[in-house]
């Protein structure tokens, strides 16, 4: 079978939260549907990785009882850890 065109292919871009990965599930489901080739493109937020280097931003999760710490290091890796899950479920 011959690669398919680029009218042929169907590209999803992911933002870098959660929520990216049931958008990339539905993405993945409809290219099947379609029988399409699906393309991630996993986007990086500047203005993220500039608030996490404030020194007065914290992360206050909705069913914790203390702030979490949000700086450069965690948010970069936790980023990382997005997108390479992301990349792990367009290659299976």
């Amino acid at each position: 079978m011959s690669a398919p065109s680029a009218a042929g292919r169907l590209v999803v871009a992911l933002p870098p939260d959660e929520a990216s990965l049931a958008l990339l599930d539905a993405a993945l489901a409809l290219a099947d549907r379609l029988q399409r080739e699906l393309l991630g493109l996993f986007l990086e937020d500047e203005g993220l990785l500039a608030a996490a280097g404030l020194p007065f931003t914290r992360i206050v999760p909705r069913r914790a009882l203390a702030e979490v710490a949000f700086d450069v290091a965690s948010t970069e890796r936790a980023v990382r850890v997005l997108a390479e899950r992301a990349r792990h479920r367009l290659a299976a």
